[in-house]
């Protein structure tokens, strides 16, 4: 993405005959999941009617508060995860039109109670 907005960025300057002076001020990061709670949300959820797929792995490609707080126990030593449950949407996510069917909510709290049930056999 960086690379795209310097192109169009640059192009613009030259369109305008003026120039393009580009400054990192930040930078964004992705989570990534430990395969230990992969695994252990696949197993607790195995009898559960509301989970119909496990996704392992999602390149999301974007950087959430999410992300930065995994990153964070993760490098002191912890293990993390993150959960999405899927629904149609209406609009993307930011968007004035999203809207997501609640239904989802039962998968995700029922997979919540799997999750800690199976920690405490």
């Amino acid at each position: 993405m960086f690379d795209e907005v310097q192109r169009v960025a640059k192009a613009a300057a030259l369109m305008s005959d003026v120039e393009a002076n580009i400054e990192v001020v930040g930078h964004g990061m992705t989570a990534r999941c430990d395969d230990v709670w992969v695994n252990r949300l696949t197993a607790a959820t195995e009898a559960n009617p509301f989970v119909n797929t496990i996704i392992p792995t999602l390149p999301i490609g974007a950087s959430e508060d999410a992300a930065v707080l995994m990153t964070d126990v993760q490098n002191a030593g912890g293990e993390a995860t993150y959960m999405i449950f899927g629904t149609p949407l209406a609009a993307g996510h930011h968007h004035p039109s999203f809207d997501y069917d609640e239904r989802v909510l039962s998968t995700g709290v029922a997979t919540y109670i799997d999750l800690i049930c199976s920690l405490h056999e």
